[in-house]
């Protein structure tokens, strides 16, 4: 594997880094929890998908590093590493985990191991999500669970078929992997 990143990887990377900024700003605070509904989890399924593992973790990673420098990409507009290191940065952190997992399963399986692998890669990102907000809002894992897990699981459950569903689909109508015009 080389190390080197073509114009075409850094223009995936930029274009993925933004869809993350874009849908981060769709987000809904909830009164009960310091973790607020968003679009981050289907955006960054979606750029797993659709891209290439490289191209998908480190759209991920420009996302979270342009976070916590200041610019205000993450949900409602806030930015700062004070984000990464609050009670909802678990979950900022663990999305880097995802891409490694659903872009090499998109990559290399079939259908049902995407989904499964999908659904694996998302109880990652909440471990990590509900252990960084147990710790920082002084929480006993109960109710860190209760504010960070419980309330998104449902809806979690839908948005993520539904986004496999169309990431799936945009993939195969852009013949990903099919040319060497494909996304690469």
């Amino acid at each position: 594997m080389k190390n080197t990143l073509s114009i075409r990887d850094i223009t995936f990377i930029g274009m993925g880094a933004a869809i993350l900024a874009i849908l981060s700003q769709f987000s809904i605070p909830l009164p009960f929890s310091a973790v607020p509904l968003t679009l981050q989890v289907p955006a960054v399924i979606l750029i797993s998908l659709i891209f290439k593992p490289k191209q998908s973790f480190l759209s991920v990673l420009v996302f979270i590093l342009l976070g916590a420098v200041g610019l205000p990409v993450f949900a409602s507009f806030h930015g700062g590493f004070n984000v990464i290191v609050g009670p909802t940065g678990g979950y900022l952190l663990g999305f880097l985990i995802m891409p490694l997992i659903i872009s090499n399963a998109s990559s290399k399986c079939g259908t049902v191991i995407i989904f499964v692998l999908t659904y694996v890669a998302l109880a990652f990102d909440y471990l990590v999500g509900v252990l960084q907000l147990s710790i920082v809002a002084h929480l006993s894992i109960t109710s860190a669970l209760a504010a960070g897990l419980y309330p998104f699981i449902f809806k979690d459950i839908i948005v993520v078929f539904i986004t496999i569903f169309l990431g799936l689909n945009i993939k195969r109508r852009l013949n990903i992997g099919a040319s060497s015009n494909a996304i690469s």
